[in-house]
């Protein structure tokens, strides 16, 4: 009976070293999991920013005269900064517009109207960029109102 005993003792002495390594290994994969949590919740932290961005959702295009073309760029948020710059051989008029996106589904878009061969939007890393096919270069004229941007390409209207 005493042998059954020590063995016992044994036993639950063994038992407890396991069960001790157990959760000490236990502990550290929880801490592991516990970082990995917090790297996780740092880049879901930035992606959502990225997410947070200004989206491209519409594009509308009005004729104004023969030769002319207004192009209307909806955003679904306020638009931070536009830049534009003219490019030659091929010729086309390039917008930049910081911080946003597209979710247009079909690009390049094609305008066929005013000058304006298609619309093309490219992700870049500060970005949207879009492309405009110019047939031609002619005079433009950018400007931003808070979730939407207007391109005037063409004939355009003197001001009296």
């Amino acid at each position: 009976m005493a042998k059954a005993a020590g063995t016992k003792e044994l036993l639950s002495f063994r038992s407890r070293k396991l069960i001790n390594r157990e959760i000490g290994m236990k502990g550290k994969m929880l801490q592991g999991v516990y970082k990995s949590g917090l790297v996780l919740a740092g880049v879901f932290c930035c992606i959502t920013q990225v997410w947070a961005n200004a989206q491209l959702i519409q594009l509308n295009t009005n004729p104004m005269v023969k030769g002319a073309v207004e192009i209307e760029l909806l955003f679904d948020g306020p638009v931070e900064n536009v830049s534009d710059h003219l490019e030659y051989s091929p010729n086309q008029l390039v917008i930049d517009v910081a911080n946003a996106s597209s979710a247009l589904k079909i690009n390049p878009l094609p305008i066929d109207g005013g000058g304006v061969k298609q619309v093309q939007s490219l992700q870049t890393e500060s970005g949207l960029q879009l492309v405009l096919a110019l047939e031609r270069l002619v005079p433009y004229q950018v400007s931003k109102e808070s979730q939407r941007v207007l391109v005037k390409l063409g004939a355009l209207p003197v001001a009296a």
